[in-house]
């Protein structure tokens, strides 16, 4: 795997353990200060405990749900696959475009930033769009890859 490419995979990984330590230093933080009291739940006409009150009120999604279960090194695991196996899509889909790839470059404007990647059959800009919002699950990025004359 290209340096750059490799790079990018390690500050998906580092920013995705980031997020969910915090979720679950948030998560411990709450339980501790609320243990014992019982909660009145939407769901159900049974009181939960803090543990649950805080899982259904703060929309987890469900990697951060399994986090909470299985533990933060169950979390790390999991970002590394999910960023390898990203990379590795983002590699082919340049490597459609450009064929092999020769070298990467890094470069940012005032809008974002990307990469401009060298191949075998060609050359190519590859924009990187970061998304970020209250609904979305974690740090998302889009890879837009525009082929250059």
């Amino acid at each position: 795997m290209n340096e750059i490419l490799e790079q990018f995979k390690q500050t998906l990984i580092q920013s995705w353990n980031t997020t969910d330590k915090a979720r679950l230093d948030d998560y411990k933080k709450y339980c501790e200060e609320h243990k014992g009291e019982k909660f009145d739940d939407r769901w159900s006409k049974y009181k939960v405990d803090a543990g649950t009150h805080y899982e259904r009120t703060h929309d987890l999604t469900k990697h951060e749900i399994f986090m909470i279960a299985y533990g933060f090194a169950w979390a790390k695991e999991e970002n590394e696959k999910a960023a390898e196996r990203f990379v590795k899509t983002l590699e082919e889909r340049i490597k459609g475009v450009v064929g092999e790839i020769q070298s990467i470059t890094t470069y940012s404007t005032e809008n974002g930033g990307g990469w401009q990647v060298i191949g075998t059959t060609g050359k190519a800009n590859v924009i990187q769009i970061y998304a970020g919002g209250y609904n979305i699950q974690r740090l998302h990025i889009r890879n837009l890859i525009k082929k250059v004359k």
